[in-house]
Formats: C-alpha cells, structure tokens, sequence
C-alpha cells in the first residue's frame, strides 16, 4: 500500500479524500471515533478504530472482482474496532449507521455518546487513507515505498508533542498511574500503556496466569481489579531505577502483591504482576515474616508466565492464520479458484481380539 495522507481530519476528511480521489481506485481508509461516557462526576473516553474497504464505483469490473480476494490482506496490518466494506460513500460511512454498528457490538456498558470529530477527546482523531497495491501481499510482491506528501508530514507542534512524550521520565509515568489508581479510572490508568503494553498477572496461589495486550484490555483488568481489591490497598514499598519501576502492595485480599513496570519512550511497555491470595490462614502479616517464601513463589510464577506468554503468541498467530484461511475460502470459491482439500489418512482396520484360551481366562 501507498500512503495517501494521515491527519487529524477524522471521517469527514476520509470521505473527501475517496469522493475526490478514488472514483476509479480502491483505498483502504481508518479514523478515529471517540466513545463518551458521561455519568455524574465521572467521563471516560475510548478510542473506536473504523477500518474501511473503498472500491470506487467507476474501477472496472475485473479490478473491482479482485477486492474479496484481497479483503484479508487489507485487513491484516491494522487492529480496528468495526470494518466497512463499500462502494457507497454517503450510504455506509454514515454516523448514525456506525454507532449503530458500535453499539451492537459493544456489549451492556454502552457510552453517553459518540464524537466523531474527537474535539472532546484527549489527543487528535487520527485518519489515513492508503492506496491498495495492485498485487496482494500474499501473492509476495513487496508493497511500494511510500512518497511523502505534504499532508502526510506532521505539523511541528505535532512533532513537539512526540519528542515531549518520549522524554516524559519513568517516575512521571508512576505518578500519574498512581494518582488515576487513587481516582479509581481505569481508562485514565490506561492512558499509561504504549499501543502493543503487555500485563501478565500471574495468581501464585490458584498459579493461574492471565495476559491482557494493549490498553482496552488492560483497562478492562484494571477496572475489575479496582471493584475486587481496592478496599485496604496499600504500597508497602516502591522504587524506580532508569527504566524499570517496581512496587510491593496489599489489600483486604491480597496478602502480598509484587508489580514490575518497564517503561520506554513515556509508556508502560511490559507489566508484570504477582500475587499471593490474603487468606485468614495466610494473612498479610504471615507474607511479612516469610518474605523468603513469597521470593520464591515469584520465581516460580515468573517462569510460568513466560511460558504463558510464549503460548498465547504463538495461538494468537494459529488463531491468525486460521481466520484468514477462513476469510479467503469464500472469496476463492468467487474467483474460480478452488481451495486445496487435505485428504484425510485411510483409518487403519483394527485387527480383531483373539479370545483367550478359556483355562488362562
């Protein structure tokens, strides 16, 4: 893919770009949505990601056939919220019709509104629009370099903003999660994490291990860690050095907890969390005077969860491949292109029991 321009005009300017410039092309278009939940003293904003398929309605019929077949790739790149396929500009990429679409798929805790200008919002509402490459990536043609355009080159005020981030210091980043963790919001704690954030909380004493990626997730965690173990929550030890911080914690049900942070360029990158269930027979007080024992429950999870790590990446690139074989069956059958079938293996005929000698019965 070539890219065409990237701005903080949102869905209206990614409308103008395809109306002017794709009559007969295909691109392939993202924006920014800002979803608003405005209740009583409290307003949380989530970021909602519209991933578009354009083909304008002049492409001839033969390049307009091949889109299907592409669809997958187009869509492999990107994480999004909502995907839109469409030759009609006006009649799809229509505010009405994508909160609707949002909204079905947004489960019970539904936002007060929707912004799609995302003046409402912290930072910009971030579009681009991408001319698709002739040939698929699948096909192993590498895609073209990109040719920089004015608009695709950020503003200054923009590039002061990046550099400002990246300089933003280990101990900023922890005092503004510890402060959001104090206000209890978890979408402002997520605010901390870079795009890619990995948390691995690992339970020592169910020695169960949960992952979450990326900031939705982690806010998600957060949030129903906030509603189970907030009541007593206290920090029994904390430090920073250079890049990594680490913090030592307990509350009403947590009898020891163990927090790692590593941050690069103002986010948290990788989280590690350990804890030890805040039972009556293994109280707070216990995990104080067996500080040795609890170092090596944290040994012992920390290798478990780099396994479960190791794990989860590799089913989630399983987990990949197959949707994409899934996707491109379909659009296979409406190319004239047959999908291999694998042949199964002729079971082997098992050879009857011979019965036993009645005396050895």
């Amino acid at each position: 893919m070539t890219l065409v321009e990237a701005g903080r005009g949102g869905m209206a300017r990614v409308k103008d770009i395809l109306r002017d410039q794709f009559a007969d092309k295909t691109a392939v278009a993202m924006f920014r949505v800002t979803a608003v939940d405005d209740r009583e003293n409290t307003v949380s904003y989530r970021t909602k990601l519209i991933h578009v398929i354009y083909t304008g309605p002049q492409t001839p019929v033969m390049k307009r056939a091949k889109i299907t077949s592409f669809n997958a790739a187009f869509k492999q790149p990107f994480s999004f919220n909502l995907a839109i396929q469409t030759d009609d500009i006006d009649g799809d990429l229509d505010e009405a019709a994508i909160e609707k679409s949002l909204r079905a798929s947004g489960g019970a805790h539904q936002p007060t509104r929707f912004d799609f200008t995302n003046s409402s919002a912290p930072g910009s509402g971030e579009s681009k629009v991408m001319r698709a490459a002739s040939r698929s990536p699948s096909h192993g043609s590498s895609a073209p370099s990109p040719k920089a355009s004015p608009a695709a080159h950020a503003p200054a005020d923009e590039e002061t903003e990046e550099s400002a981030a990246s300089a933003v210091s280990a101990e900023d980043v922890m005092k503004h999660h510890s402060d959001a963790f104090d206000a209890r919001n978890p979408d402002e704690i997520a605010l901390d994490y870079a795009d890619d954030a990995v948390l691995v909380h690992t339970d020592a004493t169910n020695k169960r291990t949960s992952i979450y990626n990326g900031p939705a997730e982690i806010a998600g965690y957060y949030g129903l860690f906030l509603s189970e173990s907030v009541d007593g929550f206290q920090v029994t030890n904390s430090s920073t050095v250079g890049n990594v911080s680490t913090v030592e914690f307990a509350s009403s049900n947590i009898a020891y907890g163990y927090d790692v942070f590593h941050i690069l360029n103002g986010k948290i990158k990788v989280q590690t969390i350990v804890t030890v269930a805040g039972e009556a027979a293994y109280s707070g007080e216990a995990a104080a005077e067996q500080p040795e024992a609890a170092d090596q429950l944290y040994e012992r999870t920390e290798a478990e969860a780099e396994q479960a790590v190791g794990e989860a990446v590799e089913e989630a690139t399983e987990n990949a491949d197959e949707a994409a074989y899934e996707e491109q069956a379909p659009a296979d059958e409406a190319t004239g292109e047959e999908a291999p079938v694998e042949e199964e293996a002729p079971a082997e005929e098992e050879a009857p029991a011979e019965e036993a000698p009645a005396e050895e019965q």
